[in-house]
């Protein structure tokens, strides 16, 4: 006869952390079994830690049915063979589980176990799997607690409130409280200033610069960024800085996509007396290398590449095409500081490390809220190169220093400073 019966689906969930891998699976399932949960580290952020679990899912379907012991266990026995086929590892449990769950299988090879024996052994690892998952949630909600308990303290609700004013994320906020309280155990108030200026020692040893970098010692420069990030602009500036230490300049463009590119550069390059060759390709990019090289003989060759849309997987490999011809001696991954935090993780995430010297921070001039930009320099090791802060080209470009960056994070009214 025809009826109904539970069988099980195996699905794949992945997560950053244990915690919020039990709230996805119950959020997705109403029931589920674990069979494999893994952690793994990801290139090319190796700090962080991406947690995934196997789960069987109970589906109902038709089959056909007897009331016969043997065609039962028979079912069973085909349904484990293939578990076993799509290598799905079970837990590792303890000896006197594993010496049950051996018993069973040689009763199976001889077709004498019974349903009641299989039910009673899927109730109790059920059971043990809904007892991990409680734990879990009310590791979650004692986490919870504790952070709101923490930010009650006076000194530590005052930094969690600048931190999230400027626009900090909650991940780096804890890490924040977190440093705080074990440093400041026995204090309970702590003035407004005291509080900006342990924020700034604390973010300091976070921001990575290079202090050695000589911009005439790069005699192929390359901009790399989405449209709308500032590059050409910002190239500009480095032109005119290298224009006044008496360095001839040759400019070459690529991004002959984004309307009015090329005339805003041709202004530029009139002012500064310098010339502009626009490359529609790869191979056109290496002749302008070589007519500024061997014909016009300038000390340095600044590129504009294309722009585009750096989330799409196409648009970083024409870039990179680009980049393999030029060969830069400085490529420069230009953000501006308006941006999200994440958006500009995942687009760096798209290079390998070789791929690019380090970051330009364009448009602080244009944010309240710098704070997010600390992902930025918590979880990347390359360098800040640059920052710009105006439309100013003959000036607006610095390098800075941990203390100004530091300081800037929190306080827009912090000058810039750092001449190239």
């Amino acid at each position: 006869m025809n009826q109904k019966k539970q069988l099980e689906t195996l699905e794949v969930i992945q997560a950053t952390s244990q915690k919020s891998l039990y709230s996805i699976l119950n959020d997705r399932f109403e029931s589920y079994t674990i069979v494999e949960e893994t952690k793994k580290r990801r290139f090319p952020f190796v700090w962080k830690v991406y947690y995934t679990v196997k789960v069987l899912v109970p589906t109902k379907v038709q089959i056909q049915t007897t009331s016969s012991t043997e065609v039962f266990s028979e079912q069973l026995k085909q349904q484990i063979d293939s578990d076993r086929e799509e290598k799905v590892i079970l837990p590792v449990t303890s000896e006197k589980k594993q010496t049950k769950k051996r018993e069973l299988l040689e009763r199976l090879e001889q077709a004498s176990v019974s349903p009641k024996e299989i039910k009673t052994l899927t109730v109790k690892k059920q059971q043990e799997v809904e007892t991990n998952q409680l734990k879990a949630m009310l590791e979650i909600i004692n986490d919870k607690l504790s952070e709101q308990k923490k930010e009650e303290i006076p000194y530590l609700k005052k930094i969690a409130t600048i931190l999230r004013d400027s626009g900090v994320e909650e991940e780096n906020i804890k890490y924040y409280i977190t440093r705080a309280e074990s440093q400041f155990q026995s204090t309970n108030i702590m003035s407004d200033g005291e509080i900006y200026e342990w924020l700034v020692k604390e973010t300091k040893p976070h921001i990575k610069i290079d202090n050695q970098l000589d911009i005439t010692n790069s005699r192929i420069i390359a901009l790399v960024g989405q449209t709308g990030v500032g590059k050409t602009t910002t190239i500009v500036k480095i032109g005119w800085q290298l224009a006044n230490k008496n360095r001839s300049v040759g400019f070459i463009t690529t991004d002959t996509f984004r309307s009015g590119a090329v005339p805003q550069l041709e202004g530029y390059m009139e002012k500064m007396g310098t010339e502009l060759i626009v490359a529609n390709g790869p191979e056109e990019l290496t002749e302008a290398i070589s007519y500024f090289t061997y014909v016009n003989q300038v000390d340095h060759i600044l590129i504009d590449t294309i722009g585009r849309n750096y989330m799409d997987n196409h648009s970083i490999d024409t870039v990179k095409q680009y980049l393999e011809s030029a060969k830069p001696d400085l490529t420069c991954l230009t953000f501006s500081a308006v941006y999200k935090s994440k958006d500009m993780l995942e687009i760096i995430s798209q290079f390998k490390e070789e791929e690019f010297s380090g970051f330009i921070l364009t448009k602080l001039d244009e944010t309240k809220t710098a704070g997010g930009l600390l992902s930025i320099f918590m979880e990347t090791k390359k360098p800040i190169l640059f920052v710009t802060d105006g439309q100013d080209v003959t000036k607006n470009i610095y390098i800075p220093s941990h203390e100004i960056l530091a300081k800037r994070m929190f306080r827009r009214d912090v000058p810039l400073s750092g001449i190239i």
